[in-house]
């Protein structure tokens, strides 16, 4: 309070100097001229020429003007916004020159191993879980896997409620499940190992024996 008092003082002291200033230099000149003439009068009273000797010389008046009060809380009102405007432009450009880190997402990374080939699958959070289809995997297998993210407010390390990986083996009539594994609320990683969250897995055909083998791992991959 005692700073913007001073500031408020300090800014009316400079106002009323100012004015001042403007006024006097910017009235128009007076000038008194007397032009000495009788018209006939050869003598005058000498009550009146006491008079006419004691009056004072005529001086023209010096105009005062006192600055407007909304003036005068202006000034300081400027001189405290320009500070508030300095430092918000500043923070907008900090804000963009740092954009803020995006949060990185639950992934699920597979790789597959069948008939001398690799299949390489990755597959995203879902809310609902029968929306999910499987993938094939050569032309014997299909697989599928719902990585279901947890309901709003639920308390845990995790952002997931679980994952359900699912094998098939494709016979004349419809895929058959070789295969069911649910794991509860597992926690992605940030540089997992190909094998992070199933290990190693060999599955083989009911008919011919046929290998599939497949390892799995929950990855947290940035936006």
């Amino acid at each position: 309070m005692a700073a913007y008092a001073n500031a408020i003082a300090e800014a009316r002291r400079a106002l009323f100097n100012t004015s001042a200033m403007l006024d006097v230099k910017l009235s128009p000149p007076v000038s008194s001229f007397t032009r000495a003439s009788k018209n006939g009068v050869l003598a005058l009273p000498l009550a009146a020429c006491g008079v006419a000797q004691q009056s004072p010389a005529y001086t023209p008046p010096v105009a005062v003007s006192t600055p407007h009060p909304m003036a005068l809380d202006l000034l300081p009102r400027l001189q405290v916004q320009r500070p508030l405007q300095t430092a918000t432009a500043m923070l907008a450009f900090a804000l963009l020159a740092c954009p803020l880190a995006a949060q990185a997402t639950p992934q699920l990374q597979c790789s597959f191993d069948v008939n001398s080939e690799t299949h390489q699958k990755t597959f995203g959070v879902v809310t609902d879980p029968y929306t999910t289809e499987a993938v094939a995997i050569g032309n014997r297998f299909r697989f599928k896997a719902i990585v279901l993210a947890a309901e709003p407010g639920a308390t845990g390390a995790s952002t997931l409620e679980s994952i359900n990986l699912y094998v098939y083996y494709n016979t004349r009539r419809q895929p058959m499940i070789m295969q069911h594994t649910r794991f509860l609320q597992p926690v992605a990683q940030t540089t997992p190992k190909p094998d992070a969250l199933t290990g190693r897995v060999s599955l083989y055909s009911p008919l011919l024996g046929k290998e599939l083998q497949y390892q799995c791992a929950l990855a947290e991959v940035a936006p």
